[in-house]
């Protein structure tokens, strides 16, 4: 398979190889994203991967890849689902960390901005695929009291807050 069929943008470039990748991170969200996307746009296949076709679900033969990958609508949770799925298909011993995105105080909006839904879509996808969050919002240190201090606009993280977070970060793959 040289791409996931419709959810690339822009040109293609090479596809990863994932034989001697030991752990990759996802960390998504850092503008909102979550929408209207529930844990339900997730394809609940019990027993079955796309390593394992061709298998029947819901009353169908899913005998492709692309037919596989197709059972995943174009939306936040699912496209997270996808990621995960792929990485593993590709090498099970790939070990994957899902990273919640930091607080942001966009364009002067209140803490929200949809950051707390997308830490509680990818708690609620790394517990169903049993792979380990690490919850950065809340743990690497930065918050709305010194959010201008570790940030260059409330947002995009300046050398201060990039070192907190990737300390942060360092030592919870190291310990997991």
């Amino acid at each position: 398979m040289t791409h996931i069929k419709d959810r690339e943008t822009g040109t293609p470039t090479s596809i990863p190889n994932y034989e001697n990748i030991d752990f990759i991170t996802i960390q998504i969200g850092t503008n909102g994203g979550v929408g209207i996307s529930t844990f339900y746009d997730i394809p609940m296949i019990i027993g079955n991967t796309v390593l394992d076709l061709p298998f029947e679900y819901k009353g169908a033969t899913i005998n492709t890849e692309d037919e596989y990958w197709a059972l995943f609508p174009n939306r936040f949770y699912s496209n997270i689902a996808l990621c995960i799925e792929y990485v593993q298909a590709k090498n099970p011993n790939t070990k994957i960390f899902l990273i919640t995105p930091p607080i942001t105080k966009f364009l002067g909006l209140d803490y929200d901005c949809g950051i707390k839904k997308v830490r509680k879509a990818l708690i609620e996808i790394g517990e169903h695929y049993a792979v380990p969050v690490i919850d950065a919002q809340v743990n690497a240190g930065i918050w709305l009291h010194n959010i201008y201090k570790c940030t260059i606009d409330g947002t995009h993280l300046n050398e201060f807050g990039n070192k907190l977070w990737g300390t942060y970060i360092g030592e919870q793959i190291l310990v997991k």
